[in-house]
């Protein structure tokens, strides 16, 4: 694993912008993340609590790995190694709601990251969109149109952060989807490693949207 740190752009969509999660729903991702790492640690994903979710995230990396170098599970195995697998908490038990932006940046410090700067708060353009899904297999089929609808209709969150992990930090989104969503196009969190100009482009291609 390359120890130099890179930018990692996580995204609350429309539909995840503004979302509280239960201190149940709160518990059940920190927990299938957890069991996500202790199964690329060599744990039996029988043995986990979580299985049918560890199991529907290596699917769905095995599906995306054969055009994607960097959904390969053994990048994920050799990145999840070392990691210090956390315990769930008397707090992450509680019913307090949390939001999904601090939930989702809280896991990707489990695995090393650290926030950048202040999020951007606003809407997306055509613009935006386009580098941020262009190359996405769902963004050149009939589903194109719907995609953009649903991204343009409401506020977004983008958020950088820089780690090493960045592979693995894809994972993350499939924990979230399939624990809180069951929508395969608009489901709340967008995860991608970017170069430095990918993020000065998407940041200018911002530069006038509103803020909120």
């Amino acid at each position: 694993m390359s120890d130099t740190a890179g930018r990692l752009l996580l995204m609350l969509k429309p539909d995840g912008y503004a979302r509280r999660c239960t201190g149940q729903e709160a518990q059940t991702v920190r927990g299938a993340w957890s069991d996500v790492i202790a199964w690329l640690q060599g744990v039996d994903p029988d043995d986990l609590a979580h299985a049918e979710l560890v199991g529907e995230v290596a699917k769905k990396a095995g599906l995306r790995m054969v055009r994607f170098p960097e959904y390969d599970l053994r990048v994920w195995v050799e990145q999840a190694a070392g990691i210090s697998i956390p315990q769930a908490s008397p707090s992450s038990q509680s019913p307090a709601l949390v939001g999904l932006d601090e939930l989702a940046a809280e896991l990707l410090e489990v695995i090393g990251f650290v926030r950048e700067a202040d999020p951007y708060r606003g809407w997306l353009n055509r613009v935006t969109i386009e580098m941020l899904y262009g190359d996405a297999p769902t963004f050149q089929t009939r589903t194109r149109d719907r995609l953009i609808s649903l991204l343009l209709q409401g506020p977004v969150q983008i958020q950088t952060l820089l780690g090493t992990r960045r592979e693995l930090a894809l994972a993350l989104k499939f924990v979230v989807r399939r624990a809180l969503s069951s929508s395969a196009l608009s489901n709340m969190v967008h995860i991608e490693a970017v170069t430095e100009i990918e993020h000065d482009l998407i940041g200018r291609s911002l530069v006038g949207c509103g803020h909120v």
